[in-house]
């Protein structure tokens, strides 16, 4: 790529689950219910050539209409069961093999897409009853994020009911998982806002398990390509352009990852070193369930923050000389 369209480029050039699936004859689509310009991200898959990149202003408010402004708030945009139902009218005139991302927005502050019945204490407290909770086990939780919580789980078991009635839904891969977490602000645990689930769902699955080593997004990528390249001969890129090693499939607690964490701030408030955790000026050490105690062993803190310092030169330098790729 030539040196006057690099410097125009939104985002440092790099390659991307999009682009390799698009190479191999996949159909890419992202759908998503709000504006295409919050966090640029029609920006960023119009720079990954997405094949179809579906936002608030290509819905058919017809059929799925929109209040701007819901409860005395503003409204971020379309519900999930709308983007879902609107995301799979468009898929049925997509061919497989194909890539779709959605994104939600219902299960997010201000938590007010929810369907008017879910905000009620009768709803909430049949809801509670088949999980054996009260009310007042949850009264720290705002109850519009319980509203949210239960819209969103619902509005999901709805989209696969449709989904299965597809003809290709038997060969299909379902990656569940949340950018952050709900913000219930519970405890001062460090993790709280950043614990978030990740669920493989698949007809192809043959027995179910759970793993406790510690993972991230920037991990599965890897272990997706992984899967694709080996059982169906997906061809991949030699060069790699992500920080993830796969993801973890111990049935024990491991921690031997490097992470970083972003939720808010466009530089690195929290960073992860295998066992190690950086909030603010502290480091902690945390263990299972992610239990954290205060690092205190100056030693291997100045090691640590000499380890911090050079991620973060590195990472400075290969996105603003737009080296990701090199």
């Amino acid at each position: 790529m030539k040196q006057d369209t690099l410097n125009k480029l939104r985002f440092p050039k790099h390659n991307s689950l999009i682009q390799i699936l698009r190479d191999n004859d996949y159909y890419t689509s992202y759908f998503y219910g709000g504006s295409g310009n919050f966090d640029n991200v029609s920006a960023f898959m119009q720079q990954n050539k997405v094949d179809n990149c579906f936002t608030m202003d290509q819905f058919d408010t017809l059929k799925y209409p929109m209040n701007l402004y819901v409860r005395s708030q503003q409204a971020w945009g379309h519900k999930d069961a709308a983007m879902y139902n609107q995301g799979l009218d468009v898929m049925d005139s997509i061919r497989a093999p194909y890539l779709s991302v959605f994104q939600t927005l219902s299960n997010h502050s201000p938590y007010n897409l929810s369907d008017d019945i879910y905000y009620t204490d009768d709803y909430l407290q049949s809801r509670l009853h088949a999980l054996n909770l009260t009310l007042d086990d949850v009264q720290k939780i705002d109850k519009a994020i319980l509203s949210s919580i239960c819209y969103a789980d619902d509005a999901l078991k709805h989209f696969f009911e449709r989904i299965k009635q597809r003809d290709d839904f038997k060969n299909t891969i379902f990656l569940i998982t949340g950018d952050h977490a709900v913000d219930l602000n519970l405890t001062d645990n460090i993790f709280e806002n950043y614990h978030v689930p990740f669920v493989i769902y698949s007809p192809l699955l043959r027995k179910t398990a759970k793993f406790k080593g510690v993972c991230s997004h920037i991990d599965v990528l890897p272990s997706l390509l992984a899967l694709l390249k080996h059982n169906y001969q997906l061809e991949v890129p030699q060069k790699n352009h992500w920080l993830g090693n796969g993801l973890s499939t111990s049935l024990n607690f491991e921690a031997n990852r490097v992470i970083p964490l972003n939720i808010k701030a466009i530089d690195m408030p929290s960073f992860i070193i295998h066992d190690k955790v950086f909030f603010g000026s502290n480091i902690y050490q945390f263990k299972e369930g992610l239990k954290i105690t205060p690092l205190k062993d100056s030693i291997a803190i100045d090691q640590l923050n000499d380890q911090l310092e050079t991620y973060k030169k590195i990472n400075n330098y290969v996105c603003v000389k737009n080296l990701i790729d090199q």
